[in-house]
């Protein structure tokens, strides 16, 4: 996975908008964290940016800024997602510190197809934390 986030403020805008896009740059999230008024949602609906590309040709030339938000890749984030709170925490953590930030990215996109699939093989178990990272099961 290599999804971006960005983040738009804009002096017309009371609060900010949140756009996250997949790696192929299409829209895979939108948040809307401003009060927006009835020409600038009527605005957003004609001219929703669906790609990364076409949201940063729109504000070129504006006084709007827009900010790539670095993704969590803490221990604690990988430990959140993961939500299997089983095993050894403090080997689970050495093994996700060993990890380069590539393959902390890769590791946590992976768990929600991780998920889907043990959801549809109710008879397979989720492996242990420390067992997925030493396993490096993002790469399977």
């Amino acid at each position: 996975m290599k999804e971006s986030k960005y983040i738009l403020k804009s002096p017309a805008l009371k609060g900010e908008l949140i756009f996250t896009y997949d790696e192929n740059g299409i829209i895979k999230e939108f948040i809307k964290a401003a009060d927006l008024t009835d020409k600038q949602l009527a605005w957003l609906n004609h001219h929703f940016p669906v790609t990364m590309e076409l949201l940063k040709q729109q504000i070129k030339g504006t006084k709007s800024t827009l900010t790539k938000v670095d993704p969590d890749l803490s221990f604690d984030a990988f430990w959140g997602a993961y939500a299997h709170k089983v095993g050894n925490k403090r080997r689970a953590k050495r093994l996700w510190d060993d990890l380069s930030k590539e393959d902390r990215i890769k590791a946590l996109a992976y768990i929600k197809k991780y998920n889907r699939f043990l959801a549809n093989n109710p008879g397979i178990s989720k492996l242990y934390p420390e067992t997925y990272l030493n396993q490096q099961r993002w790469n399977n």
